[in-house]
């Protein structure tokens, strides 16, 4: 018997299934293979088109910082923080989300010392992420979330 946990976050509550199968079954070869919780079939191919994966807390939870320069057309472009963000004019704003909701915000202040925001964020469905800290706070539409790249639109 060969069983494979699927995870995924539903409204805040992570959610695993467990699917068992006997080891020597096969599925005849004409046959579509089953769609995943995470929006892929057993072929790792997407079934969902261009909509975006839920974000899940370990993938969103991190010090984000905006890169102007990226940013065009009303998305805000975001890359975690590390050494390969180049230094900006006036300093960069960051957002960092933190697991369980918690989020804080720096930015340049009237001295240039970064000041800190507290506030909370989550993501109450998919592809949506809620902010509630000054300079930040909003409803965002996630258009694109990897490793190392974060692009969200205000609604």
């Amino acid at each position: 018997m060969v069983c494979r946990p699927a995870m995924w976050i539903m409204a805040g509550v992570l959610v695993v299934l467990t699917a068992c199968a006997d080891a020597g079954s096969e599925r005849p070869a004409n046959e579509e293979p089953a769609t995943t919780v995470d929006g892929t079939n057993s072929r790792n191919e997407s079934t969902r088109g261009d909509v975006p994966s839920m974000p899940t807390n370990t993938a969103l939870s991190r010090e984000w910082v905006e890169i102007r320069e990226e940013s065009e057309e009303g998305r805000i472009v975001l890359r975690p923080l590390g050494p390969d963000i180049p230094p900006a004019r006036g300093g960069r704003r960051r957002l960092d989300l933190r697991e369980p909701g918690d989020a804080s915000a720096r930015e340049p202040g009237a001295a240039d010392a970064m000041e800190a925001r507290d506030g909370s964020w989550t993501s109450p469905e998919e592809g949506v992420l809620d902010i509630a800290v000054p300079g930040w706070t909003g409803t965002y539409t996630v258009i694109e979330l990897h490793e190392d790249k974060l692009v969200i639109e205000p609604r």
